[in-house]
């Protein structure tokens, strides 16, 4: 045993092994923190504190450590012995070296609800990879203000990160976004903040009063079958079987049709169909009848999405019992730019 430092005194903590192990937890709670707060904060909503906290500590005692090595204070008060043995210095690097790795290969995955207007309480988001789902739909609202989940030991090819598709599915309106996720990131969706609105242009095709006596009613057995065809920038789009019937074209998805007329008012959309029976000189006897036709046996014709001042050419025509097409009318339509429902009324011309 010596006089003066007390270092070789039994029990004695070296004090060069302490301030080493002492950093090594220093740098081992800081990890521990910014990995916890980056990726399963939520599942832990206390570890920013319990982290800060030890970090805090931890410095605490390097200082207090640092001012008893220079004799402030009693040096037989330097606290647990436990980072002061070659043990933990072995164990706080092998900490560290472990959660090197967690952190290069866990990445996550996070939904805000930020940036919505009055009224919009709940968004439904679909996650695609390659156009397949990659996780369960989640859903943020104003009373689950985040979701998502961490993933582990993900590793991806360095450079070829994953490429992952937002799609907001309820409500519908709003444009896809794409993000790539690396192995060590956090990635963080704001709905619906990050993602722009959507201008659906959909057409709502009519036949007019040359045409419309002349297709089949729904139950009639057809004998002669009618076809609608659509021609947006050299592609085609038919509908085999065309009835007394409203169609729609102008997007991929049934859903956004759905969608439009459920926001469409219906007082201005009849406005539109009794002011065109009027002007066409229809009986105000048959007017509802008619109408009913194009309300109740409408149909969708799947399309790429139009857009404002695209031009399309609408045919409709017969399929003759040999199998050849008669055509019956033909006309070109400019797609309007105000976004919506844009209803054109076929007619046969003279």
């Amino acid at each position: 045993m010596t006089d003066g430092g007390g270092e070789n005194t039994p029990n004695a903590v070296p004090r060069g092994r302490y301030h080493v192990n002492l950093v090594l937890f220093l740098i081992l709670v800081i990890m521990f923190t910014v990995w916890l707060h980056s990726h399963v904060y939520l599942y832990l909503t206390e570890s920013i504190f319990i982290g800060t906290g030890l970090t805090l500590w931890g410095l605490w005692k390097l200082v207090q450590s640092s001012m008893k090595w220079w004799g402030w204070g009693e040096q037989n008060s330097i606290p647990p012995h436990l980072l002061g043995s070659s043990n933990a210095t072995e164990s706080l690097i092998l900490a560290i070296v472990f959660l090197s790795i967690l952190y290069l290969t866990t990445s996550s995955l996070y939904l805000f609800y930020e940036g919505a207007s009055s009224g919009q309480v709940k968004f439904e988001v679909q996650v695609l990879h390659k156009d397949n789902p990659y996780l369960e739909n989640i859903t943020v609202a104003s009373h689950k203000r985040v979701a998502g989940r961490p993933f582990f030991f993900h590793l991806y090819p360095f450079g070829s990160p994953l490429n992952l598709k937002f799609k907001i599915i309820n409500p519908r309106g709003y444009e896809n976004i794409e993000r790539n996720v690396y192995s060590w990131t956090s990635m963080r969706v704001r709905v619906p903040l990050d993602f722009s609105p959507k201008e659906f242009h959909v057409v709502r095709l009519i036949p007019g009063s040359g045409i419309f006596t002349k297709l089949p009613k729904p139950n009639d057995t057809v004998q002669v079958p009618y076809y609608l065809q659509i021609v947006r920038g050299g592609t085609t789009y038919t509908l085999e079987n065309l009835l007394r019937q409203s169609v729609y074209a102008g997007t991929k998805y049934d859903e956004d049709v759905e969608w439009l007329i459920e926001k469409e008012k219906e007082e201005e959309r009849l406005t539109i169909f009794r002011n065109y029976l009027a002007s066409a000189r229809i009986p105000e006897k048959d007017r509802e009848d008619i109408i009913l036709f194009w309300e109740s046996n409408s149909r969708i014709i799947s399309t790429v999405e139009f857009k404002g001042q695209d031009s399309v050419s609408i045919e409709i025509g017969r399929i003759k019992p040999d199998g050849t097409k008669k055509l019956v009318m033909r006309q070109e339509e400019m797609i309007s730019s105000a976004p919506g429902i844009q209803t054109i009324f076929l007619e046969v011309k003279n």
